[in-house]
């Protein structure tokens, strides 16, 4: 049962996410990051938390179909201990339906020559039990391996993430230096 369940497996789909909050008064290259993940990403799921200098207008103005804009609030009585940001990090990563989850900061980019090298590695690491990171392994009826969320009949295969890095850490985003 354990290897009819991969065998079933479907071509692996790639989501991107963030979150930026008054991007431009900050001094963000947050466009040109979002815009990074497009040629890799089936998705890119944007958590724009309630902004008051334009930040979401920026992004609807990308106009990519990839792209899914959620609207959050924001408390600044979480701003303890970095509580808020992992908030509305998770916001969006609980959004993404890929296999692999790509995480980039408003202050990052995924250099171009670097996306075929991730596609290939996520692609070829997809069926690999051994690169799973902890908590993302769901069991299911009828199949009885740890990773049985990548059953067919369920939405998704486990999410990995992949934190500016792809396997051995040997792919990083780019750091984008904020405007003077």
């Amino acid at each position: 049962m354990f290897s009819a369940c991969l065998l079933d497996w479907p071509a692996v789909k790639i989501s991107g996410f963030t979150f930026i909050r008054n991007g431009i008064d900050l001094g963000y290259p947050f466009v040109p990051s979002i815009r990074s993940l497009l040629p890799l990403c089936d998705e890119v799921i944007v958590n724009v938390p309630r902004s008051t200098d334009g930040t979401l207008d920026a992004i609807r103005a990308i106009d990519d179909p990839k792209i899914r804009i959620i609207e959050s609030h924001w408390d600044d009585t979480q701003r303890k201990g970095g509580l808020l940001l992992s908030h509305h990090t998770n916001i969006a990563f609980d959004q993404c339906t890929g296999d692999w989850c790509v995480y980039i900061q408003g202050d990052e980019a995924l250099h171009e020559a670097t996306i075929p090298a991730m596609k290939t590695a996520m692609e070829r690491e997809l069926k690999n039990l051994r690169v799973v990171l902890p908590g993302s392994a769901r069991g299911a009826a009828g199949c009885e391996h740890p990773l049985s969320g990548g059953c067919p009949g369920l939405s998704h295969p486990p999410k990995r993430e992949v934190a500016g890095e792809t396997l051995r850490g040997t792919i990083f985003p780019l750091r984008l230096r904020p405007s003077p």
